[in-house]
């Protein structure tokens, strides 16, 4: 569930996986200290549900971190809720970042995971932000309604994109065979 934690689906992905990977909170709004610290709440009781799961033999944790978004943002980061306003008739145009801050997201990650698993020992960290930071052209951009209208423009979910997809596969088997050897 890529809004909240879903300690349901969890649960059940642990009675029967041997690998599970989450990503949380995209769609969640983390806009001031109390938003910031829910976050860290429910990382803390994501963490603390699966961990016991995570460093039993054969079983791997992977985090995938919350992906680059690239809307035009007058601070550069490219972060929807920064994204500045277009008028209906502009075209969608999804742009590079200029920041090299970690979208706050990931940086509220590194930080839990450091507080509950500061040896990185079964934390596994998926880094699909810095897989993604520099691809704004890969978005699906300007978003149509049934009737051929346009609606909205995307610049948070990506195109079908083979290079795009064989890095995030290729970055999966880096964390399986890394976990495999420890």
């Amino acid at each position: 569930d890529h809004y909240k934690h879903n300690a349901v689906n969890l649960e059940r992905a642990m009675h029967v996986a041997d690998i599970i990977m989450v990503n949380i909170g995209l769609h969640m709004n983390v806009f001031n200290d109390a938003q910031c610290e829910a976050y860290r709440d429910m990382l803390r009781a994501l963490f603390a549900q699966v961990k016991e799961w995570a460093l039993e033999p054969g079983h791997v944790f992977i985090f995938q971190q919350t992906s680059a978004q690239h809307f035009a943002s007058v601070d550069g980061s490219g972060l929807f809720e920064r994204h500045t306003k277009r008028k209906p008739r502009d075209p969608c145009v999804c742009t590079p970042m200029n920041s090299t801050d970690k979208q706050i997201r990931n940086a509220l990650l590194d930080e839990i995971r450091d507080e509950v698993d500061p040896d990185h020992e079964w934390v596994h960290i998926l880094p699909l932000w810095e897989m993604t930071r520099d691809d704004h052209a890969v978005h699906s951009g300007l978003r149509i309604n049934p009737k051929g209208e346009p609606v909205d423009c995307d610049c948070t979910h990506f195109c079908f994109a083979p290079a795009l997809s064989e890095a995030w596969m290729a970055a999966i088997v880096r964390i399986l065979r890394s976990a495999a050897a420890s």
